[in-house]
């Protein structure tokens, strides 16, 4: 197993269970570091993440989390892969749906906004 798809077990792990919020096994801070240190890393665990929850139970704390903290720094780099992988996948559509545009361009914006929609 990589350890992009442990860091996402730990993270559906955490933020499904209320009580390891903010205790030292949360993982945030080891998203936080990799979104920092790695583009490609950090946009791998976002997607383990969308591809384990099925259920959404993370979408919206993902999406105001390490996704919106990845998209503010690389999404407007990554707007082809971003696009491209949302049009297979409904979960990373779903997180899209979610994240807020806050420090991210009009025009890269509108591109989210457009690959967030169904197909």
């Amino acid at each position: 197993m990589g350890y992009e798809k442990r860091i996402a077990e730990d993270w559906l792990h955490t933020y499904s269970n209320d009580d390891e919020v903010g205790s030292d096994r949360d993982p945030l801070f080891i998203m936080e570091t990799a979104i920092e240190a790695n583009p490609s890393t950090s946009w791998l665990i976002p997607l383990e993440i969308i591809n384990l929850d099925i259920d959404g139970l993370t979408t919206e704390v993902l999406a105001f989390g390490p996704f919106a903290s990845w998209a503010y720094h690389y999404a407007r780099d990554w707007i082809e892969t971003i696009e491209h992988e949302a049009r297979d996948n409904r979960f990373l559509r779903r997180v899209l749906r979610e994240l807020p545009q806050n420090s991210i361009d009009e025009e890269t914006w509108r591109r989210i906004e457009f690959a967030s929609l169904e197909p």
